[in-house]
């Protein structure tokens, strides 16, 4: 089966090359299993994502390709229906919000004319990286930028703490999940898939107990009158969250990005 010409199309602006399998992997594989259309818009290529200093920059980046391209196959494999890629190519960590980017957005997403987006949140992020907060701010700057006329059905964000939609999801698939963190070796050792694999299995147990699904949760982008909503005023419990979360993984972030892309051969 490939993809179902009938079967909403789904478009997913994804920060780093493994972002869609480590963070809407239950979702991802249910939307290719409906025949849906699913295009992933790789932001950058992840070429600082390492602490070994003689793998950085383009020997990185062209063995993230090769781990992406086999977790596309893995997933068709098992699908049946194969992921679109499309590379922007911007260097990890600095990714721009300029006008060009935010155009660039644009066209794709009037190209695309997806019924369903998805990026990370930009306001409520579970994940400091800036490429996660540039990638959620660029999608939200573009679709305000186009015609109510290419606006997708639905928008979410995942990476948030904020969910207000919660998807059923099949833990049967946790299987074929579990075996594409494998094709990302240069990211996650077999100890550290062991420990993903008990925070899954703690997350997905949890959120059973509350509703008696295994669900992912997104938080849905508002559209009032034509018009891209942006987020209300964050209360008390919410700025305690985002202080939380900002002081818990942007340190890990800049670990990794202790050199300027011209020190490891990128500019």
């Amino acid at each position: 089966m490939t993809h179902t010409p009938k079967k909403p199309n789904v478009l997913i602006f994804s920060p780093h090359i493994d972002d869609v399998e480590f963070g809407i992997p239950f979702f991802y594989v249910r939307v290719l299993q409906l025949g849906f259309k699913v295009t992933e818009v790789v932001m950058t290529n992840s070429e600082f994502g390492t602490h070994k200093l003689e793998f950085k920059g383009k020997r990185l980046r062209q063995i993230r390709i090769h781990e992406l391209k086999n977790s596309v196959k893995l997933f068709h494999e098992y699908t049946q229906n194969r992921t679109n890629l499309i590379y922007l190519n911007y260097i990890d960590g600095h990714l721009p919000v300029s006008r060009k980017t935010i155009t660039q957005i644009s066209d794709i997403i009037r190209e695309e004319t997806p019924k369903i987006i998805l990026a990370p949140d930009p306001w409520y992020s579970l994940d400091h990286h800036p490429d996660h907060i540039h990638t959620g701010i660029l999608v939200f700057l573009a679709l305000r930028k186009i015609k109510s006329a290419y606006f997708p059905k639905k928008i979410y964000y995942y990476y948030t703490y904020n969910s207000n939609q919660y998807f059923r999801v099949h833990w049967k698939d946790k299987n074929i999940i579990y075996k594409a963190y494998n094709c990302f070796q240069s990211q996650v050792t077999p100890l550290q898939r062991r420990y993903l694999k008990l925070i899954f299995l703690y997350l997905y147990c949890r959120r059973y107990y509350k509703s008696g699904f295994f669900t992912e949760n997104f938080r849905e982008q508002y559209i009032k009158h034509n018009k891209i909503e942006h987020p209300k005023k964050m209360n008390l419990l919410e700025k305690i969250k985002y202080h939380f979360y900002r002081k818990l993984t942007l340190p890990k972030v800049q670990e990794f990005h202790n050199l300027t892309p011209k020190e490891i051969g990128l500019a």
